[in-house]
């Protein structure tokens, strides 16, 4: 029986260019749980530890297979994996800062994360399906060692598109959200 091996693939999550201050790479989170850069200049791979352990199979109410987006904190060397269940998991890129981290954030009440955004290094919004989440740190300390069982806030969104975008105004402390319809 000669049948053909089928290539093993994984699903990708995200991709990020990031510049270290020395090295431009491109980071990828897959729904393995990997998380890897790729070294532009000389073309070499280096895995990050992963952004979830697989033999967890689930744990805080996710898995690894649930990852659906990412971002990367520009100002902080920190990635938020949104999750098909509300949730989102963050973890550092920096080796040495890996103890406390993943911490998860607990969004299970809040439908799948559609997309996530960074507006500063303490404060990341979360667009779900039907509502858009703030999640605020006092500072990365307490982002990286601490589980937050809820977002700072919910915005509730009544039109039928999907949350994509938002725009912050951050002395007047008001938000608006773009969706999919163009709303």
């Amino acid at each position: 029986n000669s049948k053909k091996k089928k290539a093993r693939s994984q699903i990708v999550v995200g991709m990020k260019w990031w510049y270290d201050g020395s090295v431009h790479r491109l980071l990828v989170a897959t729904r393995q749980g990997s998380f890897t850069s790729l070294d532009i200049a000389t073309q070499v791979w280096k895995d990050l530890g992963g952004w979830w352990n697989p033999s967890l199979v689930e744990s805080h109410g996710i898995q690894a297979s649930d990852g659906c987006c990412m971002a990367v904190c520009d100002k902080s060397p920190v990635i938020a994996i949104g999750s098909t269940r509300g949730s989102i998991v963050l973890v550092s890129l920096m080796r040495e800062d890996n103890q406390g981290l993943p911490a998860v954030l607990n969004g299970s009440a809040l439908k799948s994360v559609q997309g996530l955004k960074w507006l500063d290094s303490v404060t990341l919004v979360s667009f779900h399906v039907r509502s858009v989440a703030v999640w605020m740190f006092s500072d990365m300390e307490v982002m990286r060692y601490s589980h937050r069982s809820t977002p700072s806030f919910v915005l509730s969104v009544d039109t039928k598109g999907v949350p994509t975008s938002c725009a912050y105004d951050r002395e007047n402390r008001r938000m608006v959200v773009g969706d999919s319809r163009g709303n």
